[in-house]
């Protein structure tokens, strides 16, 4: 049964990546939220999307040269509605305290950047361990190489790497012993999702949110559709 992952939170209703986001997802009842992650300049870890600051912040610059105090001071809701003028960048510890007390699968996207890719999946990860995690969240990223590392080093945590529909990347995940392949869903056929399935990989499709396409990742088996409008994926999946 295909599940709803409400991409960056229920993000048609509420400024994406924010704890209002998340919020609304867990009332809405989906099944798990999908978020992204970076590693600020002071070690720190925050819940945003855009390498850029300035799409949604009241603020610009690349994400990294900030530390945590710095970016907690923009606004990350205004844009999207004045009534959210007061939402700000969470903590991501912020996100898992959230998360210990209102259950919600999590689909965390690890924003692994040229200037932290070899060192941002270890701290990440620790932090999920220090909220009992493991079984309660499953690790994407572009960079296999970063799943590969935390295959290494957490085997107790569920992967998929972020890509798009190709043969020869499915096979990967599958070489490599990922839980998960999460490719663009424009190119994905029920003999791609049955193959993986055969060999034991979850697919997980981003970002669906036309009821047509919706219903066509249905029919093709997938297990997870990840989706900005989480009403429309409930009512084309009986949800």
């Amino acid at each position: 049964m295909t599940k709803i992952h409400a991409h960056r939170g229920a993000s048609t209703e509420r400024p994406e990546n924010t704890m209002a986001a998340f919020r609304r997802a867990k009332e809405m009842g989906a099944y798990g939220i999908e978020m992204d992650v970076h590693l600020l300049n002071d070690g720190t870890l925050a819940v945003h999307h855009d390498t850029d600051l300035g799409r949604c912040d009241n603020a610009t610059g690349r994400i990294t040269s900030f530390d945590y105090n710095t970016i907690r001071s923009f606004s990350v809701g205004e844009k999207f509605s004045p009534e959210y003028k007061e939402e700000r960048i969470p903590y991501f510890t912020e996100l898992l305290e959230f998360l210990q007390k209102n259950p919600i699968f999590l689909n965390c996207e690890i924003k692994a950047l040229e200037e932290n890719v070899d060192h941002i999946a270890v701290p990440v990860l620790q932090m999920l361990e220090a909220y009992h995690m493991s079984d309660k969240c499953i690790i994407s990223c572009f960079h296999a190489g970063v799943l590969d590392e935390i295959k290494e080093k957490f085997p107790q945590y569920k992967v998929g790497w972020l890509t798009d529909g190709k043969m020869e990347n499915l096979q990967y995940c599958i070489d490599h012993h990922f839980e998960a392949v999460h490719p663009y869903y424009e190119e994905i056929t029920p003999e791609y999702v049955k193959y993986a399935h055969d060999h034991n990989v979850m697919v997980n499709v981003w970002t669906v949110d036309n009821e047509k396409d919706i219903q066509r990742m249905k029919d093709c088996g997938v297990d997870i559709v990840i989706s900005n409008d989480v009403a429309t994926a409930q009512k084309v999946l009986g949800k």
